[in-house]
């Protein structure tokens, strides 16, 4: 059984996924790759032709079904300018670092270390952020073993660190809430945040984790990138004390978002209505997290109450405009 909602009905959950995908992927789900239980990871094709899997916790792939190899080029690669500042950084001396929040099955850092061996120049280091070993264990299955992207998961498992050319990757296998407190200010040039979405996975969301990442970008060209486009997530970014802009969509009608020090005139501006919709109704409000170590439940219970708070004050559900 299947029905659409209309968009400005639909608050969750955001599926990307084309009523003949789902078919294919409900047959493949309940008869014949899941056999092993609900903890399965399940293959499924994307729109291009690469495959992404389902996590059965989350409930949500780990990329867009428009397609996995092309999101992480579309979303981050190509926004963030990564070739050109390569280039630059080669004049300098300087590393680029790349701070990649949830590494998942690798997607993002493939296609950074895509971008430095384009880039043909400069240094890349990499520090990716993981808290489930078997996403990467799972990922190897999606490769040969003869293929560049096997061995480089296989490395990391084995060593946490892997080496390609001009490109250092830096595995932290632990919760990411601990793992940014760790690195030191200013430290980093671009954040790639790539959790799995805010309404199932708040903790890497919240406006105190989003201004930690405002801590350790170096200076007014480190931007802070993501697929999502949440008023939530707009809204903690604002909180962060973070400019906030769009960056070009991908696999739906939804922008993506850039933030920094300095993002003005460089990137789409917010539509009026959307910065209205952060800012004066309770959709914008964000995610709390003051010790960054709550669970996601308890993190939802609490925004639900204070938006119950806020609308007995008299603001919106939704900023609806003249």
């Amino acid at each position: 059984l299947m029905a659409d909602a209309s968009e400005n009905l639909l608050e969750a959950p955001r599926w990307w996924m084309k009523k003949g995908q789902f078919l294919s992927f409900f047959n493949d789900y309940f008869h014949d790759r899941n056999s092993a239980g609900s903890n399965t990871f399940v293959v499924t094709r994307t729109a291009d032709g690469t495959p992404t899997l389902y996590h059965p916790g989350y409930r949500q792939h780990f990329h867009s079904l428009a397609g996995a190899g092309s999101e992480a080029e579309k979303k981050f690669a190509e926004p963030s300018g990564l070739i050109e500042r390569l280039k630059q950084s080669a004049n300098t001396g300087d590393t680029v670092r790349l701070l990649d929040v949830g590494f998942g099955l690798g997607g993002n850092a493939f296609a950074a270390i895509r971008a430095a061996e384009t880039a043909g120049t400069g240094k890349l280091e990499i520090i990716s952020l993981e808290n489930d070993e078997r996403t990467l264990q799972a990922a190897k299955n999606l490769y040969k073993e003869t293929d560049r992207e096997w061995l480089i998961l296989d490395e990391l498992l084995k060593n946490r660190c892997a080496t390609v050319n001009n490109t250092v990757i830096k595995l932290l296998l632990d919760d990411a809430r601990k793992s940014v407190q760790q690195l030191p200010d200013g430290y980093i040039d671009l954040i790639w945040l790539d959790a799995f979405s805010s309404d199932v996975n708040p903790e890497l969301w919240s406006w105190q984790f989003l201004k930690q990442c405002a801590r350790l970008l170096r200076n007014k060209e480190a931007l802070l990138l993501t697929y999502s486009s949440a008023p939530s997530v707009r809204g903690g970014m604002f909180k962060a004390g973070l400019q906030v802009a769009e960056t070009p969509s991908f696999g739906r009608k939804r922008c993506g978002t850039v933030a920094g020090w300095n993002v003005s005139g460089k990137f789409s501006p917010l539509p009026e209505k959307e910065t209205h919709i952060i800012l004066d109704s309770t959709a914008g409000t964000p995610y709390s997290d003051p010790g960054l170590n709550n669970t996601g439940s308890a993190m939802q219970q609490y925004r639900k109450k204070l938006v119950e708070k806020l609308r007995k004050r008299g603001v919106p559900k939704w900023y609806k405009g003249s």
